[in-house]
């Protein structure tokens, strides 16, 4: 029986690939807004392994990769890494207006927040004299 290859048996360009497919499906995930557990429930694979993927860049199968391309709506080759030429991949730009879109938002909510908190002190004024005033 033929044992699996573990990390330290992969190349190192090998190795390098696995952990840019792992960093870019964490991407993926967070512009969506998904959890590693809810993407784990999509993929039908356990939050634990997402981990380990995004983390460590584990070897994975084509299946998965499609299992995970399902599961974060893109194509299979989104989860590859962009080439060197400066390509990007067909969800680049919307994936990043999503982001943009949920950064505004985060910051209404934060603005909102501001007005909203009270304000119980005036604030003191320093002069130069060493005398303080309200």
């Amino acid at each position: 029986m033929r044992r699996p290859r573990t990390l330290e048996q992969d190349s190192p360009a090998d190795r390098a690939l696995n952990y840019a497919v792992g960093k870019r499906i964490r991407e993926l995930r967070q512009t969506k807004g998904m959890t590693q557990k809810e993407l784990a429930e999509l993929s039908d694979v356990k939050a634990t392994y997402i981990a380990l993927i995004e983390a460590t860049g584990v070897n994975l199968s084509l299946k998965l990769l499609s299992q995970f391309s399902t599961a974060l709506g893109v194509a299979p080759r989104d989860l590859l890494p962009a080439s060197d030429q400066g390509e990007t991949s067909d969800v680049t730009i919307p994936l990043v207006r999503a982001k943009i879109a949920r950064l505004k938002e985060e910051l209404k909510e934060l603005e909102a927040l501001v007005e909203s908190a009270p304000t119980t002190r005036t604030p003191r004024v320093v002069r130069p004299t060493g005398r303080t005033e309200h």
